[in-house]
């Protein structure tokens, strides 16, 4: 067949600043050129390969790194080191993010499954060291990776990839979501909160009630589940018991007088003292004292007044009648 070649021609730019391509066929070439056209081409084709190639190299010394970051971590929570494993699990997903985002389907397969593992692996030794916030995080993303696989089956091209490394949908179900579910169960069953808790407990045993392989997680769900539903009650009773000591007080405690009073400002036609509460400006009974000993000193003192001018008058009268 007559092959039909694209040519740019990189020395020879357009007004707009880009190079033209023409399109030539095979047949239109001279032997000449149509060899370095093939020359060309296969220098290309390398190009890319070598560049496939080391791509390839650079995920895989980082996807095993990662890899053994991983498995470093397992042998940490085996020999009950927690605190140090969980550390690993951090560090093997710090190297996955490393990675370009620029990746097959295979390799995205790949990082999916070790993502999930790592994160699920961290909200269990969390839960251990009764980090519960840090477990719920871990054990979410987790959950959110998975949920987003479940949304690529069954024609997605990484859930392809995933069914050729040999996952299956019972993996990603009964396995890792089944892990997310209990990790975040078991967390908010740590922090008190018997309503969560009861409801991704539930979910965990609805993946794999069924499933006699899977007795013992079935068994062990079962009795957290327990636990959560006694939690709730206990809860559910203190909040009762709360109420009515609050309802018994305020039936303890007398209704507020709302009997109108008279405003101690309002005239009295009785000149009658109000039976109401002094203000700010009402006076005490030393002021009262202090008042009428006031008046009792003024009295005095107008009277030896009226005596004084009395005695001045006199006085004057008899002055004038003797120089008369």
């Amino acid at each position: 067949s007559d092959r039909i070649y694209s040519v740019e021609l990189n020395n020879w730019k357009l007004a707009t600043g880009i190079s033209p391509i023409l399109y030539v066929t095979e047949t239109t070439l001279s032997a000449n050129e149509a060899n370095k056209i093939k020359q060309l081409r296969i220098a290309k084709e390398k190009q890319i390969a070598a560049e496939i190639l080391k791509k390839e190299k650079i995920f895989t010394e980082c996807f095993t790194k990662s890899v053994v970051a991983r498995n470093e971590a397992s042998e940490l929570f085996k020999k009950s080191e927690i605190a140090a494993a969980r550390d690993g699990y951090l560090k093997s997903l710090n190297i996955l993010k490393m990675l370009s985002s620029d990746l097959t389907p295979e390799q995205r397969a790949r990082v999916i499954e070790q993502n999930i593992l790592c994160h699920n692996n961290m909200a269990i030794c969390s839960n251990r060291l009764e980090k519960f916030v840090d477990s719920i995080e871990s054990a979410k993303s987790a959950l959110l990776i998975v949920t987003a696989l479940e949304s690529a089956v069954p024609n997605g091209e990484v859930w392809a990839a995933c069914q050729a490394q040999g996952i299956t949908l019972d993996k990603v179900r009964k396995d890792w979501k089944k892990k997310s579910l209990f990790a975040l169960g078991k967390a908010e069953l740590g922090r008190h909160n018997p309503t969560e808790a009861e409801e991704y407990l539930e979910a965990a045993l609805q993946l794999i009630k069924d499933d006699q392989l899977l007795a013992a997680g079935v068994k062990e769900l079962k009795v957290l589940l327990s636990k959560a539903k006694q939690q709730k009650a206990i809860e559910a009773k203190r909040e009762m018991s709360t109420w009515a000591k609050a309802f018994r007080k305020n039936e303890m405690e007398p209704e507020d007088d709302v009997t109108p009073q008279p405003s101690p400002t309002r005239p009295n036609k009785d000149n009658k003292k109000l039976d109401t509460l002094p203000s700010d400006k009402s006076p005490t009974p030393t002021n009262v004292v202090s008042t009428t000993n006031h008046w009792k000193w003024s009295s005095t003192s107008i009277w030896l007044g009226l005596g004084l001018v009395a005695a001045t008058s006199v006085s004057l009268f008899l002055l004038r009648k003797r120089f008369k």
